[in-house]
C-alpha cells in the first residue's frame, strides 16, 4: 500500500498513520508464529540457542534494515525502496514456506484429543481474554503491550520512512 501510494504520489501522514497503527495490532501475532515456527522445526535440545539466535538475528534485521532502507531511499527515493522491500518479503516467504514438519500424533494422543473434542479456536480466545481480564496481572501486561504497540511501533515502523522523505 504504501509502495503504491508512493508511486501514485499520494502518500499521506494520515494513511502512514493508519497502516502503522494496524502494523502495530499485526506485529504481536507475527513474533508468535516467528517463535512457533521455530519450536516445531528446533530438536527440544537446541530450542533455546535456537530462540536466542532468531532473536539476535531479527533484532539485527531491523537495525541494518532500517539504514539499508534509509540508504536506498536517499538513493533511488521512495517508492522503488518500497518495491525492494517488498521483493524481500516475498522472497522471506517463499523461503519458509513449507519448513514446518508435520508431527504425528501419537495414538494416545490421538485418543485424547478425540474423547476430550478440541474446542473451536473462537472458543479459545474467548478463554484467552477472560483469562487476561480476571487476572490482573495480565491485564497490566496486555495494557502496557497495547499502549506500547500504539505509541512505539508505529513511530518507529511507519512514521520513518514518511519522516526521511519530508
Amino acid at each position: 500500500t504504501l509502495m503504491t501510494m508512493a508511486f501514485t504520489g499520494t502518500l499521506r501522514p494520515t494513511v502512514v498513520l493508519v497502516l502503522a497503527a494496524l502494523t502495530g495490532l499485526v506485529r504481536p501475532s507475527d513474533m508468535g508464529l516467528r517463535g512457533a515456527l521455530i519450536a516445531d522445526t528446533m530438536p527440544q535440545a537446541s530450542l533455546t540457542a535456537a530462540m536466542g539466535i532468531a532473536r539476535t538475528t531479527s533484532d539485527t534485521a531491523r537495525i541494518f534494515g532500517a539504514l539499508t532502507g534509509a540508504g536506498m531511499f536517499a538513493a533511488i527515493g521512495i517508492g522503488p525502496t518500497y518495491v525492494a522491500i517488498a521483493a524481500f518479503y516475498l522472497l522471506g516467504a517463499i523461503l519458509t514456506w513449507n519448513t514446518v514438519v508435520q508431527r504425528t500424533a501419537s495414538a494416545e494422543e490421538a485418543a485424547a484429543e478425540a474423547a476430550e473434542g478440541k474446542p473451536s479456536p473462537w472458543r479459545e480466545l474467548w478463554e484467552g481474554l477472560v483469562l487476561v481480564w480476571n487476572t490482573p496481572r495480565l491485564l497490566a501486561i496486555v495494557w502496557y503491550a497495547f499502549l506500547f504497540n500504539f505509541a512505539v511501533f508505529p513511530l518507529t515502523n511507519g512514521l520513518m520512512p514518511y519522516a526521511a522523505r519530508e
